[in-house]
């Protein structure tokens, strides 16, 4: 009689089968959790929120304790910073910097205008020697 067997995953695939049942454990931790809507919400609101800073060491830092402080959940509040990630740090640089323009009362800028470094950083010198806070 002949003996069946069924084949193994290759030895370079197990890492990833690792990877996987780990990503699946956590992702049903997450989902099964025994948090209320309005504590995932607070949790989701401040992980965006610290996200968005251009604060890149200590983004989950301050999103876990802006989470503490608002009762929300902590680690959705620190997955949530995960929103600034290398494919969207030059769409939050440039709305973070029309923001800080329009908060200074300066006019709006685009792309055209800027030929060159030097004339961007022109730009940057003749206002960033501004003292508009003291």
């Amino acid at each position: 009689m002949m003996r069946l067997s069924f084949p193994q995953p290759a030895r370079r695939h197990r890492w990833l089968s690792a990877w996987q049942r780990s990503l699946r454990y956590y992702y049903l931790r997450l989902m099964r959790s025994h948090s209320s809507t309005e504590s995932i919400a607070r949790g989701l609101g401040a992980g965006v929120f610290a996200g968005m800073l251009p604060l890149f060491g200590g983004q989950m830092l301050i999103a876990v304790s802006l989470a503490f402080l608002v009762r929300g959940n902590k680690p959705l509040a620190a997955l949530a910073t995960w929103v600034s990630n290398p494919f969207t740090y030059v769409p939050l640089f440039w709305f973070n910097f029309q923001v800080g323009w329009w908060l200074m009362g300066q006019p709006s800028l685009s792309l055209g205008e800027w030929q060159s470094w030097e004339k961007l950083l022109e730009q940057g010198g003749a206002n960033g020697n501004d003292s508009h806070f003291w």
